[in-house]
């Protein structure tokens, strides 16, 4: 800040008067450590003892924050855009961004995990640089074999997961049983054909297949016989077995 005009003798006064290095002087500086508008009053006195006049002058300073950017990393799949977005806590500055976009809004689609990084330029404050990274996965192929396609009540049923390029599953076995094991086992407590849906992700997408009527619930075995009487002796000819097995 300077002073001019008087004899060239100069006191300053602010309600901030901490800001500054010195508060005699033409020149000074002031290091401002709160946001908003300063006001800091030059005071020059004239020592002509025919008019001793004092003079003052504002000088108004407007204090912003220093500008920070916000940016999300994310993650797309192979082949797919994504738009990054900066939000910068002071408005009005400008964007450079390494791959050459100027606005605060890019899109992009990278071949690979890529790092894109921003500059962004405020007038009088420092610029703030910032990077994010958009993450890059192959798309999952979702697939699935079962150990048994007739299978009995209450028995375990394994299934085996051969899904490529996914990290999470979601199973949906129909009678309200779901899983998010890879490879789980179940066992039905209802009957008739089942219909078998799986969901494979991974960060950037995903992929499902659902297998309809692809096994079927049967009742357990049970091995029941009866015959045509229930006593016999030596003299009987023929006893008759009635086989009344289920399953």
């Amino acid at each position: 800040l300077y002073g001019a005009g008087g004899d060239g003798n100069y006191t300053w006064t602010s309600p901030d008067i901490a800001d500054l290095n010195t508060s005699i002087g033409s020149t000074v500086i002031a290091t401002p450590t709160t946001t908003g508008t300063k006001t800091y009053t030059v005071n020059s006195t004239n020592s002509n003892p025919l008019c001793p006049v004092v003079n003052s002058a504002d000088a108004i300073v407007n204090v912003y924050a220093t500008p920070s950017l916000s940016l999300t990393d994310t993650s797309i799949c192979s082949g797919n855009s994504v738009n990054i977005t900066a939000n910068p806590t002071v408005l009005g500055g400008t964007y450079s961004w390494d791959n050459g976009g100027s606005t605060n809004t890019i899109s992009v689609t990278p071949n690979s995990t890529t790092t894109y990084t921003l500059t962004y330029a405020v007038p009088s404050c420092p610029n703030s640089v910032e990077s994010v990274t958009v993450s890059v996965y192959n798309s999952p192929v979702v697939d699935f074999t079962v150990s048994n396609t007739n299978a009995c009540l209450s028995t375990s049923i394994d299934f085996t997961n051969i899904s490529t390029n996914a990290t999470s599953y979601l199973w949906d076995f129909g009678d309200g049983i779901t899983s998010t094991n890879a490879n789980p086992s179940i066992e039905y407590t209802s009957i008739g054909s089942k219909t078998i849906k799986l969901i494979g992700s991974n960060p950037g997408c995903s992929d499902s297949i659902t297998k309809v009527n692809f096994l079927t619930v049967n009742e357990k075995a049970s091995a029941i016989f009866s015959t045509n009487t229930n006593q016999i002796s030596t003299n009987d000819l023929d006893v008759v077995f009635y086989n009344n097995s289920i399953g």
